[in-house]
């Protein structure tokens, strides 16, 4: 993810990761991949990557380098996610990618059934409660920043993706 590791490794590199991960998990626990790429056919390729090294789902960031308008961020995310056979949780993190997955591209993608879960580390919680306005509970909601963990439970969130305790 936005620790770094996913753009300064090689595509065997992240692999290799992935399967030290699940080798330790042993199935106790489930192994979400970050992807983060430049283009959405690199996304692809390192998500099914994650497949066949064992992974139970992957967290995507949106295509990265460029600012995207909304219609290319969707198609994103719609891409990947008919692409691949695993869960998918998206991560919104509009002040490192400058690409904001806005409650409204969410929504548009609410028949993509891999996209299952959201991890919002934009700051404004606001997106969890315009969210389910929008498409009731249809994703699952995680907290993506550690200081407003507090705020996002209290809004619907389930969970919470933490970047510093990986790190």
């Amino acid at each position: 993810g936005t620790v770094g590791e996913n753009c300064s490794l090689s595509t065997a590199e992240k692999v290799q990761v992935i399967e030290a991960a699940v080798d330790v998990a042993k199935g106790k626990v489930p192994v979400v991949a970050g992807v983060a790429e430049f283009t959405t056919a690199f996304a692809i390729d390192t998500a099914r990557a994650a497949r066949k090294a064992g992974v139970d789902g992957i967290m995507l960031m949106p295509a990265l380098v460029y600012s995207a308008k909304p219609h290319e961020t969707a198609a994103h995310y719609r891409s990947v996610g008919t692409a691949i056979d695993l869960p998918l949780m998206v991560y919104n993190n509009p002040p490192i990618y400058k690409n904001a997955v806005t409650p409204e591209i969410l929504a548009s993608l609410a028949d993509v059934e891999t996209i299952q879960a959201f991890k919002d580390s934009s700051g404004d919680t606001r997106a969890f409660t315009d969210l389910r306005n929008m498409v009731g509970d249809r994703f699952t909601l995680f907290a993506g920043l550690d200081d407003t963990v507090v705020e996002s439970i209290m809004l619907g969130a389930v969970g919470w993706v933490s970047g510093m305790s990986n790190a």
